[in-house]
């Protein structure tokens, strides 16, 4: 099967992923995004970026919910990877996103990757200090679980800097 897949030219691999991703998704049987990991899947080989966007978020939540930690990774990667080619998405939306592939990194103790996630949603998020301050608190727990204390203090010292700033 997989030899056949590859000896398949890439216009007709993109036609046959995006007949796969229509019928799955105009079947819609089953409950909201039980099928999103597919279709996100489906949608993306087939260059179809705002609706890989739509369900690799979809499934990446659910995933998420679900504790399915390395399903969630996966979704969250693919929705990432297309989000520069899909119109109309705001920073926030894009933002969220990167903070909860930085949550799925933390989790997997993977913490530079993780910083690096949230480090892209803050900078996303620049305007908006209460954002802000929640992910330079992450950041801090990132170096206090690598037993970097001091580093961890001075991140957490700067979202409480950040926080006391923008009091009302």
């Amino acid at each position: 099967r997989e030899a056949a897949y590859a000896g398949l030219p890439f216009k007709t691999r993109r036609r046959l992923h995006a007949d796969a991703g229509a019928r799955l998704e105009a079947e819609g049987s089953g409950a909201p995004g039980e099928r999103a990991g597919v279709l996100s899947l489906h949608f993306f080989r087939a260059g179809d970026y705002e609706r890989t966007w739509r369900y690799a978020v979809a499934a990446g939540d659910r995933a998420w919910n679900e504790l399915a930690v390395s399903e969630s990774a996966v979704a969250y990667e693919r929705a990432l990877a297309v989000r520069r080619h899909v119109r109309g998405l705001t920073p926030k939306v894009v933002a969220r996103v990167s903070e909860a592939l930085g949550d799925v990194r933390e989790r997997t103790a993977t913490y530079d990757a993780a910083d690096k996630e949230y480090r892209a949603a803050a900078k996303l998020l620049h305007h908006d200090p209460v954002a802000g301050a929640r992910l330079l608190r992450k950041r801090g727990n990132l170096r206090e679980k690598a037993g970097r204390y001091p580093l961890a203090l001075r991140w957490y010292d700067r979202g409480l800097a950040l926080n006391a700033s923008h009091q009302v």
